[in-house]
């Protein structure tokens, strides 16, 4: 992810490979799920989309080109999330418990 927000490439190109891919699974998996008209909610953790804005933008750009409706929904806290879903009070809160990110 340095090397990219340093203008490197090669490294741009692999995390935008990778947002790319992402979007793609998240798209096919949008088309599994039943045919409601709502938004996907989508939950965004662990280190590379928590820390890379080139990667969290590009996967907002592909799934509006797969035309994905989306909320993204940022989790800095994977430990805060597993609270939230242990506990009752949260149940099913975990993706709106955030501000949007995209």
């Amino acid at each position: 992810m340095s090397a990219a927000e340093h203008g490197d490439k090669k490294a741009e190109a692999i995390l935008d490979w990778a947002a790319t891919e992402l979007a793609e699974l998240v798209a096919r998996t949008a088309d599994l799920l039943d045919g409601s008209d709502e938004p996907i909610p989508l939950a965004l953790g662990g280190g590379f989309l928590v820390r890379s804005e080139r990667i969290q933008q590009q996967l907002d750009e592909w799934l509006n080109k797969f035309k994905v409706k989306h909320v993204a929904k940022l989790v800095t806290d994977p430990l805060e999330g597993c609270i939230r879903l242990a506990d009752p009070q949260f149940a099913g809160t975990l993706v709106e418990w955030r501000t949007p990110l995209i």
